[in-house]
C-alpha cells in the first residue's frame, strides 16, 4: 500500500505564459503568491471580503496577509485537522542547522497559529544541513538527506509551506519527520503551481500526494532470478 498525505492549497497559480491567455483570476492568484513569498509585483489585485471589494498593492500586502492567514488558512486548518496539532513550517533556503534565525514560512506559521488559540503551536522542527539553492533539486530524497529534525513536536504535525511546485520539498519534509519524529497528518500551502489553467483558480483544493520512497523493482526491470553473491 502506497503511503500518501493530503495537501490542501488555496489557489492554483500559473508558471507559464506560452500559448495561454491569462484571465483576471490567473493574474490575481499570481500576485497573491508573489505577496506571500515577499516578492514585488506590479499593479494590484482585488478581492471581495465581507461583501466589500478591497484592492491590494505591493505596498499594502501587510494589510492583506493577516486577512489571508485568519480568514482562510487558520479556518481551514481548524476544520480539517482534529484536536490539537503542531504546525511545522518547511524551512526557507537559508534556515540551516545551528541557526536560530527566523524565516518567512515560520513567520507565516506563527501568524496562522495566533488565530487558532490553544489548538495549535508552532515548532520549527526542520532545518537544512547546508543552505539550499533556491529552486534546486526536484528529488524528494535529496531534500530528505539535506534536512534534519532539530525538535520533536508534542502534538500531531501539520506541514506548512507558502507554495508547492513539484511537491519535492513537502515529500522530503514528510520523510524526514517520519524518520526522526512522527509522520505528519497533512500539508497546507497557499499556492499550487500549475502549467494549465484551472477552474476555479481560487478556492480550496486537496491533492493526495504519495510520500514514501519508491523502491526499484529489480524483477520488473530484469526479470525474476537469483543474484549471484
Amino acid at each position: 500500500m502506497v503511503r500518501s498525505m493530503i495537501v490542501h492549497s488555496i489557489m492554483y497559480y500559473l508558471t507559464t505564459i506560452e500559448g495561454i491567455t491569462w484571465r483576471n483570476d490567473d493574474y490575481t492568484a499570481y500576485k497573491i503568491v508573489k505577496a506571500v513569498k515577499g516578492e514585488r509585483f506590479n499593479g494590484y489585485f482585488e478581492l471581495k471580503i465581507g461583501h466589500k471589494n478591497h484592492r491590494f498593492t505591493y505596498g499594502t500586502v501587510n494589510e492583506f496577509l493577516p486577512i489571508l492567514f485568519h480568514a482562510i488558512t487558520a479556518t481551514k486548518m481548524a476544520a480539517a485537522v482534529p484536536g490539537n496539532f503542531s504546525i511545522v513550517p518547511i524551512p526557507n533556503s537559508t534556515a540551516v542547522v545551528g541557526s536560530n534565525a527566523e524565516f518567512r514560512t515560520l513567520e507565516h506559521a506563527k501568524a496562522i497559529a495566533g488565530h487558532l488559540g490553544q489548538r495549535a503551536d508552532v515548532v520549527p522542527a526542520l532545518r537544512w544541513i547546508g543552505e539550499k539553492t533556491p529552486g534546486g533539486s526536484r528529488d524528494p530524497q535529496l531534500h530528505f538527506r539535506n534536512l534534519r529534525a532539530v525538535a520533536r513536536p508534542a502534538h500531531p504535525i501539520v506541514l506548512y509551506d507558502d507554495v508547492i511546485n513539484t511537491g519535492s520539498q513537502m515529500i522530503g519534509s514528510y520523510r524526514r519527520l517520519a524518520v526522526d519524529a512522527t509522520p505528519p497528518l497533512a500539508g497546507f500551502v497557499v499556492g499550487r503551481a500549475v502549467k494549465d489553467q484551472k477552474t476555479p483558480t481560487i478556492g480550496w483544493a486537496a491533492e493526495d500526494v504519495p510520500v514514501q520512497e519508491w523502491p526499484i523493482d529489480f524483477d520488473q526491470l530484469f526479470g525474476p532470478g537469483e543474484i549471484a553473491t
